[in-house]
């Protein structure tokens, strides 16, 4: 790895950025990596009309659901995976659904200790008040925390 000097410019850093993001996502065409299933368990809003929930927040099990998020949402969710590999953290998609589609919504990051330290929407935004809302309602449900440091 080449370390950036004070000489550096912008661009150079910019290049750095770049490469260093094609290095995390070298797996996205190779093998499929599955992690652990966590014993927190998914959320699934009510039902509307009967027929289908629309909100849920699952569990992104392996390699190519992190990369799918990362561009779906234009984030870093795929370099994540020797984290999610390694059991160090759980990463979970609350996703927005209608009866023909999805919008995933906001990614969020569970460390080892049931503590969500981090969790991002579009373009790395923080969650909106509603998405809050049901984030706030699995985390009641599930016993989970949420750290000082997420926003």
């Amino acid at each position: 790895q080449r370390q950036m000097c004070i000489r550096d410019s912008p661009n150079t850093l910019l290049a750095l950025v770049s490469t260093w993001h094609r290095g995390t996502s070298s797996n996205k065409h190779g093998d499929l990596i599955h992690f652990s299933h966590s014993k927190i368990k998914p959320y699934l809003s009510i039902k509307t009309n009967g027929n289908f929930y629309n909100h849920s927040i699952k569990q992104l099990t392996n390699n190519f659901e992190l990369f799918k998020e990362g561009k779906e949402l234009g984030h870093c969710v795929g370099s994540y995976v020797n984290s999610c590999r390694k059991n160090h953290c759980t990463i979970w998609s609350l996703t927005q659904h209608d009866a023909h589609d999805y919008k995933k919504l906001v990614t969020i990051e569970v460390d080892s200790d049931n503590q969500i330290v981090e969790m991002r929407g579009k373009h790395n935004r923080y969650p909106t008040d509603g998405e809050m809302a049901m984030i706030q309602k699995w985390v009641i449900l599930e016993n989970l925390y949420i750290s000082e440091w997420v926003y």
